[in-house]
């Protein structure tokens, strides 16, 4: 007998959150922990500390990338500006004892069904970034996650070159290796 796969859409914001703890293993790594499961801002975020112990801010919404993505960098500006309240209510980030909050070393991770608009210029211009999309799965009765990293590579400029547009062949029914006729090519060369 196969297993009986399901797509679904969750309406609980709780059930969510319990199936995104069990899949940051394969964003942050084996070894991460939940620092904060309940941040004193808006949206649904969790800090934690990734499997080499740097700070991650993890940002997820059940419909809407963009409000993931919008209250990610609303929490961002907030952890920065409050460093004292941060060592005070978290002083698992803060490996010197309160000296300095490694800012440069903070990832942010999206999760939403669709990649937020601008990804892939987002990812260019803040490298700690990380988008994933996700669909929530019932496989044989039970609930899961199948979460994909978010495509961000649309091509980059290296050297000062962009890449190469690829051409799709003019579809008119054509051979593609037929010429115009002499009153085609004199009717384009007019326009």
């Amino acid at each position: 007998m196969g297993m009986r796969i399901k797509t679904l859409t969750l309406t609980s914001g709780q059930i969510l959150r319990e199936l995104i703890v069990d899949a940051l293993p394969q964003i942050l790594g084996e070894d991460f922990s939940i620092v904060s499961a309940d941040l004193p801002f808006d949206g649904s975020l969790m800090l934690c500390l990734d499997a080499k112990r740097h700070p991650a801010l993890v940002a997820f919404d059940a419909r809407d990338s963009g409000r993931a993505l919008l209250a990610a960098l609303r929490a961002v500006e907030r952890l920065g500006d409050n460093r004292g309240m941060l060592f005070r209510l978290y002083p698992a980030l803060f490996p010197d004892n309160g000296r300095h909050f490694p800012e440069n070393e903070l990832r942010l991770v999206l999760l939403a069904p669709e990649a937020p608009p601008g990804t892939a210029y987002l990812a260019r211009a803040f490298p700690a970034l990380s988008a994933y999309t996700f669909r929530i799965l019932e496989i044989d009765g039970n609930l899961g996650l199948l979460v994909d990293p978010a495509a961000t590579d649309t091509g980059r400029i290296e050297d000062g070159v962009p890449p190469e547009t690829p051409c799709a062949p003019f579809r008119c029914g054509l051979d593609p290796g037929q010429a115009l006729s002499a009153q085609e090519e004199r009717h384009f060369a007019d326009a």
